[in-house]
C-alpha cells in the first residue's frame, strides 16, 4: 500500500500559554500525508517569557491546543558510598 508525501511550509498562531503573547511561526512539515483527524504537535519556546509551549494542529495548520510542555525527567538514586 502506497501513502503519498507531503512537503509544506505552515504558519502557526497561538498565544503563549503563561504571557498569552501572540505568536507566530513557519515550520516545515515533511513525510507522510496527515489523515484529517491526525494531529501534529510542536513544542515552542516563547521569547518574551520563556514557557515552552507543547502545540497540536492538523494538516491544515490549525493549532487545535496550546499547553505547557512538562518534561518528565528520570533522576539518577544518590549512591550510598
Amino acid at each position: 500500500m502506497r501513502r503519498d508525501t507531503m512537503d509544506v511550509n505552515v504558519i502557526l498562531a497561538f498565544a503563549c500559554y503563561r504571557c498569552e503573547e501572540p505568536l507566530s511561526i513557519t515550520t516545515q512539515c515533511r513525510g507522510l500525508v496527515l489523515d484529517e483527524e491526525q494531529l501534529v504537535s510542536i513544542a515552542v519556546a516563547c521569547p518574551q517569557c520563556g514557557q515552552v509551549n507543547y502545540l497540536s494542529f492538523d494538516a491544515s495548520g490549525q493549532v487545535r491546543s496550546v499547553r505547557p510542555y512538562t518534561c518528565i525527567r528520570v533522576l539518577p538514586t544518590p549512591s550510598a558510598n
